[in-house]
């Protein structure tokens, strides 16, 4: 099972939503597993806010890039960069 099944069938036992069956040890599910399931997602979590921030923080070097050279440099300079954040965007 994956962690992400794992932490499933967890809430479904919780929520009593598993039918006939009473215990996580019917379920083939232990402590340990729901354990690991959790430091598993947590870490995912963890790394996509990082990644979050970090595009965060590139996207706003790129709008001020854009900024700095539509000031400087005029029209011509101001669309590359206009067209460098609409990436960082998607």
């Amino acid at each position: 099972m994956t962690p992400v099944q794992i932490l499933r069938e967890y809430n479904a036992w919780r929520r009593d939503d598993t039918g006939e069956l009473s215990t996580l040890d019917e379920l083939g599910i232990t402590p340990s597993m729901i354990g690991e399931a959790l430091d598993t997602v947590l870490n995912l979590v963890e790394q996509q806010g990082a990644q979050a921030a970090h595009d965060s923080a590139e996207l706003r070097k790129l709008c001020a890039a854009r900024d700095q050279a539509r000031k400087e440099r005029g029209e011509a300079l101001w669309e590359l960069a206009e067209l460098k954040a609409k990436e960082m965007r998607r």
